[in-house]
């Protein structure tokens, strides 16, 4: 695995620039080295023709445009009909991330949102809404045990219920009043006032009461509680069962119709387009309707939003001085009730935009919080594939219901927000998302071609979403290692990689089958009923014209071309910079000499822990990480509801020994191996065995649980210090297992470990950068500045120079925001009370910022003027360059655009995303600085244009001297005295004053005490061991007890290891 031969930088130089020949077995088709070259040109000028098509100045306002008149529409169906209020509009972003046609949905608190779709030709939107399926009828009594009936949200809180029932009963508010759950034994149980979803929550025969605190002794039992009711055996006599099953099933399926909902929001569209009203967004009451450009977020923003108190949200509001919605009768609507939807058609009647139409299409859809068991994914990514964190973490943003078809209770799953997290990995510059994007303009050029073809009719089979399962799907499967994907997947293979996706492509149509990526057993293939084999044969041609046309502009002459040599100069610095990276990785790993003892434990004198001890500190870190990700997605698989005895005989797991926890873990692990060993074998003489060496490979995983629960080391544990203990652990019996069994254990456990260690290696010199993206604190800091403001302890400008003093990014672009115009920040402390704040700088102040003088800020550093490039666009060091530079086309985007972009909340959760150049966990450049090796970067910077070679190498230089003052000052500070340098903005003679991070103005907080900081420890140390437990309760629907020290799960949800 390891033995790879390292060679000097020229020789590889000299051949990695070399592509091979390549062959399409479904094309006929073969494409020579030069070929390829020449394609990876054409793609580029392409792609590059086609983004200054699409950000054209009035394409960018008609979008905008459409964007608040959707927002418009959307606050006067809620404002007509309270139950269709919309918080959000969500945009899929279609033209700028490659992909839509995935409807999005969020489930707060257990509840039922439904959701509406809105997509053009450039963009889709995303509307979410209450439904009535969310609101709950009940009623609340009193000690004399009159009653009110209530009509609320799922997740309204106790304390509201609490209010509205003393209101309706006429009781004294006064009173410390309690909300009371009594029960037919007559136990009283008292709601905490921040309690939701309190009427769903009941115990059987379980009643709601509202009593003051000093009559709570005379709640008593209702009589109904306390007798029994009438049975109804007679009635039930009277059907047969098929017949009583037919009835509660049309019951329950008439709460998911959605013909009655979509009729009733046509209606309502109609009317809020004839109405006057709302006519700015000043008038919009933002927190239940969206009017604000704040409140337009992407689906996996959505999801992260909900998780976020609604105090603690931060929005920037519509700019200009009298903001207003556009008016629709300045358009052309048309409303249309479709089985697929409600569909808007637009049209501008302004002559600037008299061009152009944009068709919107609204979905209803009901979001789920859980993952579903029907997919095996992530369950069938390996622990050592490169995306493996990617894409747990993808899977814990739910999936979404979406109304589909012409039947009313008709539903489909589609999991949008997880799509977008893996897409958002990858920059808009990189390989993949290249190959994407040129894949959908090569279905633009079909479909356009299928209306001037008179002769023969070509139905439309091909579709994004098609395309963009065979790309991800070839992004698991041919998946090696970290080292090896990111070279694969260099520029320099874009075409090659295109080609072989589209032939590929035609396979499947020809085979009539390709399933979906995440739900394996569901083809997207499938014949609807209407089309015979010809047309796939047809649609499978047209991809084969595609390819045929490729081969012909690839013979084209490309001597003397710049673009082109400037295109071979980039790919050829890149792929040097990406084999030095690859040596660096390489040349860190262990001796070869300790190899051998790494991999087992008889080699070694003591033959205990010699395999953890080879991994670092940082792979122990990143496989804790892995495993509590994949222990969190177990919990949120979505499964039967427990009984009261499951919940009973789960609170004893709290008690368990981690041994338990240990062996949950590590049977997990080998039973994945188990699996990813026998689905990838072709050797018949293993696929004629599989059921036998599926079986003694678990019966030798007994035999290691036997020894681990009698390992007096083990039993001797009561916790862990830390997760990189608890990884240690787990690691050292699976080498032990291995070695121990080497005939039916080991075959199977060493590819599977050598291939963990190799991921980890590689991928843990990024492990800086993936805690960066997850980390929550810029979020954090956002909400106790909301709440700070809301609360009225600052003023938004006080916590705002507070904030950026503190260095949090999402105060430095609001300071940015500032410094350009005005700007209106909106705060949302509880349902209807909105608050708006207006920041701006005084005159002179402005003028000071548009010449470059001091601000709160200090000295403001302009951007620096837009330089000229000779490098491609797509090239990753002409990605780096610009970073510093302003981005093009920032004086076209549309005001509502950027402020939307800009939002506090889309800031932060944007920043989560890694949007890299390469195919890894990291970025290169990023890494080799916190490894001081930017000197490798220098030389791979070469061969570039003089010009950007001396801006690259101006980068580095002030990296590197901003390092060395930062390290003087940490190393000079505690053995100087500071000098209290004066400023000429403060009083005379005050001084500048050492900042401290206090909890009280818009920050973290930073010390606590000792009782508190002992519990957090507690707390932050038994993160991967809180999870696992957690996922053992969730799995363990029905467990029985053998003895104390030994449980066996039902056949039913089971490990195949643990059938004794």
């Amino acid at each position: 695995m390891f033995n790879k031969k390292r060679s000097d930088s020229r020789k590889k130089s000299a051949r990695f620039c070399r592509l091979d020949e390549l062959v399409l077995p479904n094309s006929k088709l073969k494409f020579c080295p030069d070929q390829l070259q020449n394609l990876n040109y054409i793609i580029n000028k392409r792609l590059q023709q086609n983004i200054s098509t699409g950000t054209e100045k009035t394409l960018l306002l008609a979008r905008s445009v459409s964007e608040r008149l959707i927002q418009r529409l959307m606050c006067g169906a809620g404002m007509l009909d309270p139950r269709f209020s919309s918080k959000y509009l969500i945009s899929n972003s279609q033209h700028k991330s490659g992909y839509g046609n995935a409807a999005v949905m969020s489930g707060v608190h257990g509840g039922v949102r439904a959701i509406i779709k809105a997509k053009t030709k450039h963009d889709s939107f995303v509307v979410c809404i209450d439904y009535s399926v969310n609101l709950v009828i009940f009623r609340v009594y009193c000690a004399d045990h009159t009653y009110c009936t209530l009509r609320l949200p799922v997740d309204t809180t106790a304390e509201t219920i609490k209010l509205v029932a003393a209101e309706k009963l006429k009781m004294r508010q006064s009173d410390e009043l309690l909300l009371v759950e009594v029960k037919s034994n007559g136990d009283r149980v008292v709601s905490k006032d921040n309690d939701i979803s309190i009427p769903t929550a009941l115990s059987l025969n379980g009643r709601i009461f509202v009593s003051p605190k000093d009559h709570l002794d005379a709640l008593t039992c209702l009589k109904e509680q306390e007798e029994s009711t009438p049975g109804i055996d007679g009635d039930l006599e009277i059907f047969s069962t098929k017949e009583l099953a037919y009835y509660i099933t049309l019951f329950d399926w008439d709460l998911f119709w959605k013909d009655k909902v979509q009729a009733r929001l046509v209606e309502l569209l109609a009317i809020a387009a004839s109405k006057e009203v709302p006519s700015t967004p000043l008038h919009v009451d933002e927190s239940v309707l969206c009017g604000i450009p704040g409140k337009v977020v992407d689906s996996y923003s959505l999801y992260s939003i909900l998780k976020v108190p609604p105090d603690k949200h931060v929005y920037y509001g519509p700019g200009g001085n009298i903001p207003r919605f556009p008016d629709p009768r300045d358009f052309r609507l048309a409303i249309v009730d479709e089985p697929s939807g409600i569909r808007l058609k637009i049209e501008f009647l302004s002559p600037a935009l008299s061009n152009i139409t944009i068709d919107v299409t609204i979905l209803v859809a009901v979001g789920i919080d859980s993952w579903p068991s029907s997919t095996d994914f992530p369950s069938r990514i390996s622990l050592g594939h490169s995306d493996c964190l990617l894409y747990h973490q993808a899977t814990q943003t739910g999936t979404f219901l979406v109304g589909f078809g012409v039947h009313s209770s008709a539903w489909q799953i589609r999991v949008p927000a997880a799509e977008q997290v893996i897409l958002s990995h990858y920059g808009t510059n990189s390989t993949v998302r290249t190959v994407l994007d040129m894949m959908y303009l090569i279905l633009d050029d079909i479909d356009r071609s299928r209306g001037t073809r008179k002769h023969q009719v070509s139905y439309k089979i091909l579709s994004k979403y098609l395309l963009l399962t065979i790309l991800l799907e070839d992004l698991e499967c041919n998946s090696r290692n970290p080292i090896t994907d990111m070279l694969s997947w260099a520029p320099l293979y874009l075409s090659t990689h295109l080609l072989r996706l589209l032939d590929k492509g035609v396979a499947k149509l020809l085979l009539e089958k390709q399933p979906n990526y995440f739900f394996r057993k569901s083809n997207l293939l499938v014949n609807p009923g209407h089309l015979s084999d010809d047309d796939y044969i047809i649609e499978a041609n047209n991809l084969k014209l595609i390819m045929a046309r490729f081969f012909d502009e690839s013979l084209m002459s490309t001597r003397g071309n710049e673009d082109f040599n400037r295109i071979i100069q980039a790919q050829e610095s890149e792929m040097i910079l990406l084999y030095k990276w690859k040596d660096l990785v390489e040349g860190l790993l262990p001796p070869p000499g300790t190899r051998g003892r790494r991999f087992c434990f008889a080699g070694s004198k003591n033959q205990q822990e010699i395999a953890h001890t080879q991994y670092t500190v940082r792979q122990l870190e990143y496989i804790g990480m892995l495993l509590n990700k994949m222990l969190v997605v177990k919990q949120n698989i979505l499964r039967v509801d427990h009984t009261v005895e499951d919940i009973l005989n789960n609170q004893n797991y709290h008690h368990d020994h981690p041994l338990e926890d240990i062996i949950f873990i590590l049977v997990t692990i080998m039973d994945q191996a188990r699996d990813q060993y026998l689905s990838s074998q072709t050797n018949p003489a293993i696929l004629k065995n599989r059921l036998k060496i599926k079986s003694n490979f678990n019966n030798h995983t007994s035999r290691l649980v036997d020894i681990m629960r009698k390992d007096k080391e083990l039993i001797s544990l009561v916790t862990f210090e830390d997760d990189l203990s608890l990884v240690k652990t787990i690691l050292k019996w699976l080498y032990r297992g291995m070695d121990q069994s080497k005939r039916y254990l080991g075959p199977i456990l060493r590819p599977y470990l050598n291939n963990i260690f190799a991921s980890s290696h590689a991928i843990s010199w990024h492990l800086e950068s993936i805690k960066d993206r997850m980390s929550n604190d810029e979020l954090a800091a956002l909400g106790s500045f909301a709440e700070l403001v809301n609360s009225g302890k600052i003023t938004p400008a006080q916590g705002l120079i507070d904030s950026v003093n503190k260095n949090w990014s999402w105060a430095k672009n609001m300071l940015s925001m500032v410094q350009k115009n005005t700007l209106r920040v909106i705060y949302i402390s509880e349902r209807g009370r909105v608050y708006r704040h207006i920041l701006s700088l005084p005159s002179y102040q402005r003028k000071n910022v548009e010449s470059g003088s001091k601000t709160l800020e200090g000295p403001n550093d302009k951007k620096e003027i837009r330089r000229q490039k000779t490098l491609p666009n797509r090239s990753y060091f002409n990605s780096i360059l610009n970073e510093k530079s302003e981005p093009e086309g920032e004086d076209i985007v549309p005001q509502h655009e950027h402020l939307k972009i800009a939002s506090p909340l889309n800031f932060i959760l944007n920043k989560k995303h890694r949007k890299g150049e390469h195919r890894g966990s990291g970025d290169i450049f990023k890494a080799l600085a916190a490894m001081q090796k930017l000197s490798m970067f220098q030389e791979a910077a070469l061969n570039l244009p003089a010009e950007e070679r001396l801006e690259i190498l101006e980068l580095i230089q002030s990296i590197q001297t901003s390092k060395a003052r930062r390290s003087a000052a940490k190393r000079w500070s505690g053995t100087i005295p500071q000098v209290h340098h004066k400023c000429k903005n403060l009083p005379k003679g005050e001084s500048i004053q050492k900042y401290t991070p206090k909890e009280e103005s818009a920050g973290i907080k930073v010390k606590e005490d000792t009782e508190k900081n002992g519990k957090e420890v507690v707390r932050k140390t038994s993160v991967l061991l809180e999870s696992c437990r957690a996922a053992r309760i969730k799995e363990d629907s029905v467990v029985f007890y053998l003895n104390d020290s030994f449980k066996i799960k039902s056949l039913l949800n089971k490990s195949d290891s643990f059938k004794y």
